[in-house]
């Protein structure tokens, strides 16, 4: 299991975020990183599920790094 976009990891994160929000601080955005295979469409409910409670706090999403792994590998040229 990816615990970068749903999960405990993610939900801890959140949490945190959330928490720091709550208390007055500035936050306005935050950034995410997206390692995939070509294979991740079953994951993209969770990925949006994960964008959309973030947006819920008023809170901006950007993913500052995707890279998509093809069928070869990370290796294939």
């Amino acid at each position: 299991m990816d615990g970068d976009w749903y999960g405990a990891r993610a939900d801890v994160i959140y949490n945190m975020i959330k928490d720091m929000k709550n208390k007055g601080c500035h936050i306005h955005g935050v950034g995410f990183q997206l390692h995939v295979g070509t294979n991740f469409g079953p994951k993209i409910h969770l990925i949006k599920a994960n964008l959309d409670r973030y947006h819920a706090l008023g809170i901006k999403t950007h993913f500052t790094e995707i890279d998509v792994v093809g069928a070869g590998g990370w290796n294939q040229k």
